[in-house]
C-alpha cells in the first residue's frame, strides 16, 4: 500500500510539474488525446451498426490504435 502512495505521489508531483512548466503543451497533449479516443470510439460504435465482417476489421484496427 504504501509503495501505491508513493507512486501516485510521483505522478501527482510529474502532473504539477508540467502544470507549472508544459501548461499549453499538456493541454494541446490531452485535447490530441481526447479527440483520438472519441474518433476511435465513434469509428467503433459506427462500425458495430453495419455489418459482421465490417464490424471485424474495424474492431482490429482499434485495438492496433490502442
Amino acid at each position: 500500500m504504501e509503495k501505491l502512495t508513493t507512486t501516485f505521489g510521483a505522478f501527482l508531483d510529474l502532473f504539477r510539474y508540467h502544470e507549472i512548466h508544459e501548461t499549453a503543451f499538456a493541454t494541446s497533449h490531452y485535447q490530441n488525446m481526447v479527440l483520438l479516443c472519441s474518433s476511435s470510439i465513434q469509428r467503433f460504435s459506427r462500425g458495430c451498426c453495419r455489418s459482421r465482417r465490417r464490424r471485424g476489421r474495424l474492431r482490429r484496427r482499434f485495438f492496433t490504435v490502442v
